[in-house]
C-alpha cells in the first residue's frame, strides 16, 4: 500500500506533464510586399527579423519583393511584423520604412537602387567601349 501511495504522485506529476506540454501554439503565415530590390535586401531583411520574437520562418522573394514570414500567433501579430520590416528600412505593405533606417541602406536598397545601378553600369560599358574604340583609331 505504501508503494502504491508514493507512486501515485508521481503518476499524477507525469500525467499533468503530458496533458500540459501538449497544447498546441498556433501558427500563421502572411505574405507582406515589401520594396526589396536585391539578395543584400533579403540578407538584410531575413537578419533583421531573426530577432524578432514569435517568428518560425523568413523568406524573402527579392524578385517579387514578397516576404513570406510564419509566426506564432499568441507573439506576434502581421501589424508587428510589417513594423519591424519598416523598421529595417523597407515599406512593409502599407507601412512606410523608417525615414531614418532608409537613409543608411546601401544605395542598391533604396528604392529604384537597382535600376539606378544597372543604368551606371550600361554607361560606364558603353563609355569604356567608346574609348577603346576611339583609341583603335
Amino acid at each position: 500500500m505504501r508503494k502504491i501511495l508514493t507512486f501515485m504522485p508521481v503518476l499524477l506529476l507525469f500525467s499533468a506533464g503530458q496533458v500540459f506540454g501538449q497544447v498546441r501554439r498556433e501558427a500563421l503565415t502572411i505574405r507582406i510586399k515589401t520594396s526589396a530590390e536585391c539578395q543584400i535586401c533579403k540578407k538584410r531583411i531575413e537578419d533583421y527579423l531573426k530577432r524578432e520574437p514569435g517568428l518560425i520562418y523568413v523568406n524573402l522573394d527579392y524578385h517579387n519583393k514578397i516576404a513570406t514570414v510564419r509566426y506564432y500567433t499568441d507573439v506576434t501579430n502581421p501589424d508587428n511584423i510589417r513594423t519591424a520590416i519598416a523598421n529595417a528600412g523597407y515599406d512593409a505593405d502599407t507601412v512606410a520604412a523608417e525615414p531614418d533606417s532608409y537613409r543608411l541602406l546601401p544605395s542598391c536598397c533604396k528604392k529604384g537602387g537597382m535600376a539606378a545601378l544597372k543604368a551606371a553600369q550600361i554607361a560606364a560599358r558603353k563609355a569604356a567601349d567608346q574609348a577603346a574604340r576611339e583609341k583603335r583609331h
